[in-house]
């Protein structure tokens, strides 16, 4: 039993290698922001006082970690994203590994389908998740045994999960509700205090370890995210999601929903649910109460951000991930139904895998980058840094491509590469918005255009371009404006000019 577990994990983390092919076909922007920017951390480059970012500081940490292990690059940042896709797919086979031993392929096919149309943007929500999961699965267990210490474990791995991206606060009623079903008054308040105590300790260990506030982490994480959201975003809660069939497009016709349904229809064959007396019902009828709270607080966070992004379908396809994975034993049987599953999965299986990393192996993108999809755009900035010979701290690129740029130049970085809402404003009915940035974004400007003559920068095309649009939407701002007034253009290197102080 234990080779087949090995050969099972072995098998993941392939999965994970192929899947993770990508990142040399798209370059994926947040990606390239997490790791660049996490890679380079230092006393003087700091989260929230060096790095913008409106994320929290966990995955953060822990690419800087994994770095100082298996050092910075190309090849190191293609293994940090297979590592994080390999947690995600790991959390799902230790859940579902414990109700059943059947169906595994099926569970693998299940990993790559899901994932269907995305690009490796979605690395901190499956390393979120990965978390997640897990804290849901012992949220569960507390029902069945050890029920203080696995409702603690699971209370600890939330506050991690809180810590890599805030928005699972929406979860945090389900915990509480849990805190209620003890029969025992000093056991609610043992867990109440306690899982206090863990978000302090927790904070002051990552606080510690990334040098950041408390208002730092407030300020990054809900603050400008609430300014910026209705404005910079155009949110449309509850609206904008149906702009676009895509979202219902993945759930639907990749495996996630239609396997969901399945379970769900055998899992609540086996439940007698009363509501008005729901603390006398057993432990199962309680359990299943609660994943359904779990998707339901999940649906509502995906209709309440107001998005239609691709990746964003991941707000309602990961609690239905976790039903599905923590009910997997309901598919433990031979039928049509199960063979229409594989079928259905395998096809979104090779869909996903197979054209876009055939390109990669084919071209050999992780040696060859400037022929490969996206970054071939930004070949001449890449080849223009190269030959600029100055201290890495008086480069300045000005829409910065994730960092991408500076990796692939062999340039250290030393200031926020997400520094774009400073040098645009926000247009809306007919009123230019500026948006509140923090001082530290505000120095790196002012030491730019307090620059000498002569002095060498680059500016992404777009966001010349933007000076003269009159759209409704993200415009250039008054400081891109100064900027402009006192350099000239030099040279045309494709997605960006090269600028200098005139």
């Amino acid at each position: 039993m234990n080779d087949l577990r090995y050969r099972n994990y072995l098998l993941l983390f392939l999965l994970s290698a192929v899947w993770s092919l990508l990142l040399f076909h798209y370059w994926s922007y947040d990606y390239g922001v997490y790791y660049n920017q996490a890679v380079n951390l230092s006393d003087d480059f700091r989260l929230y006082s060096g790095v913008f970012d409106t994320k929290g500081p966990l995955y953060f940490l822990f690419i800087n970690k994994l770095s100082k292990i298996i050092g910075v690059g190309i090849i190191q940042s293609y293994l940090t994203l297979c590592i994080t896709v390999c947690l995600f797919f790991t959390s799902i086979y230790y859940i579902a590994s414990t109700k059943t031993k059947k169906n595994f392929f099926l569970l693998f096919f299940f990993f790559i389908s899901m994932l269907h149309q995305q690009n490796v943007n979605i690395s901190l929500p499956l390393f979120q998740f990965a978390i997640q999961i897990l804290s849901f699965f012992f949220l569960m267990e507390s029902f069945e045994r050890k029920h203080l210490k696995n409702f603690n474990i699971s209370c600890f791995l939330f506050i991690l999960s809180f810590f890599t991206k805030i928005d699972v606060i929406v979860y945090l009623p389900v915990y509480l509700l849990r805190i209620f079903f003890f029969k025992d008054i000093k056991i609610k308040a043992y867990s109440i205090i306690l899982f206090l105590v863990q978000i302090l300790l927790i904070f002051l260990f990552l606080s510690y370890a990334l040098d950041f506030s408390l208002e730092d982490f407030w300020w990054h994480n809900y603050i400008f995210n609430s300014n910026a959201s209705a404005g910079a975003w155009f949110r449309e809660p509850f609206l904008k999601i149906f702009n676009s069939p895509f979202h219902i497009y993945v759930l639907m016709f990749t495996g996630v929903m239609v396997i969901f349904v399945e379970i769900f229809n055998e899992v609540l064959k086996k439940q007698k649910i009363n509501f008005l007396n729901i603390f006398k019902q057993n432990s199962s009828t309680i359990k299943f109460i609660f994943q359904i709270l779990i998707i339901l607080m999940g649906g509502f966070i995906w209709l309440w951000s107001g998005t239609d992004k691709n990746y964003h379908v991941l707000m309602i396809t990961l609690p239905l991930i976790f039903f599905i994975s923590y009910n997997f034993q309901a598919l433990d049987k031979s039928s049509f139904k199960i063979i229409f599953f594989y079928l259905l999965t395998f096809f979104f299986f090779l869909i996903t895998l197979y054209p876009d990393t055939k390109n990669v192996i084919t071209n050999k993108c992780w040696k060859k980058q400037i022929y490969c999809n996206q970054i071939n755009q930004y070949s001449g900035l890449i080849e223009d840094l190269k030959k600029h010979k100055s201290d890495d701290r008086d480069i300045f690129v000005i829409g910065s491509y994730a960092g991408w740029e500076y990796l692939l130049s062999d340039k250290k970085i030393h200031k926020s590469v997400t520094h774009y809402m400073l040098y645009v404003d926000i247009l809306y009915d007919g009123k230019r918005i500026e948006l509140e940035m923090p001082q530290y974004l505000i120095d790196d400007y002012n030491e730019l255009i307090k620059k000498n003559k002569g002095f060498v920068f680059w500016i992404e095309t777009d966001l010349v371009n933007s000076v003269n649009t009159k759209k409704k939407g993200l415009v250039a701002s008054k400081k891109l404006l100064q900027l402009l007034s006192i350099s000239k253009q030099t040279e045309n290197l494709g997605k960006y000019y090269r600028y200098e102080i005139r």
